[in-house]
């Protein structure tokens, strides 16, 4: 019996905390790198769940390309190694909180994607923060946040950039802040 409980609470902790760490905050691979990172919330209606991702997609036909994000903490996400550019967010994925379901939900087309932007010179960027609404059976909006704010965000990041070339730029952009 003892073997079936230890077991049992293996498994769980291994189920309950799978997928949650994401990935912590890398060194960049090249010295034009930037780190680009936001949030969704997901917690209210039908879809409460956790950001487990998001599509970022470049605009340029010289550097074409899709780059993943790593989720850390809520629906705090971030790519720390885009080379200068012009992106977009094509699309993001929920999951529940109690449950494996996924969800995509796909952004509008350009013109229509508020979450875009153009990188000049390596740095750090702040996407914004948004709140998920359903809206309709099958469609959604992302509306403007007040929390979690940039600077808790970036703490967030600190903490999870540890020893990496981004915990100075990211230290730097706190001081500024106070």
């Amino acid at each position: 019996m003892r073997k079936w409980t230890c077991l049992i609470v293996t498994l769980f902790v291994i189920a309950s905390t799978a997928g949650c760490a994401g990935r912590m905050v890398k060194n960049p691979t090249h010295a034009n790198a930037s780190m680009v990172f936001g949030f969704i919330d997901l917690s209210e209606g039908a879809t409460a769940g956790l950001v487990s991702g998001v599509e970022i997609v470049s605009l340029d036909q010289d550097n074409p390309g899709t780059f993943g994000s790593s989720t850390i903490k809520y629906g705090l996400f971030f790519q720390d190694d885009l080379p200068p550019g012009a992106y977009m967010v094509k699309s993001f994925q929920g999951k529940r909180l109690l449950g494996a379901l996924v969800n995509e939900y796909r952004m509008p087309p350009y013109s229509q994607n508020e979450m875009k932007w153009e990188i000049a010179k390596p740095g750090i960027y702040y996407l914004g923060t948004y709140k998920f609404q359903m809206a309709g059976s099958d469609g959604f909006t992302l509306e403007p946040a007040q929390e979690p704010d940039e600077k808790q965000l970036l703490q967030w990041l600190l903490e999870e950039s540890r020893g990496t070339t981004w915990e100075g730029l990211i230290s730097k952009r706190l001081e500024e802040m106070s």
